[in-house]
């Protein structure tokens, strides 16, 4: 499972960092903006998803 977890968490910081860029240059179009916006807060819903699926294995398992 953290071979899962680890990409996930790396390419959250990437849009999160990619964000801030977008957000400091005003000149970059507002839809990239909303679309990162958007994609980082489903990125955010999969992990917590993921973590909640690996604790139902985790007790299935035991």
């Amino acid at each position: 499972m953290k071979t899962v977890l680890l990409p996930h968490f790396l390419i959250t910081i990437i849009m999160s960092v990619a964000l801030a860029v977008v957000l400091i240059n005003v000149e970059l179009q507002l839809w990239m903006a909303i679309i990162l916006t958007a994609a980082l807060v489903l990125n955010v819903v999969l992990f917590f998803t993921l973590l909640i699926l690996k604790k139902r294995v985790d007790q299935q398992t035991e």
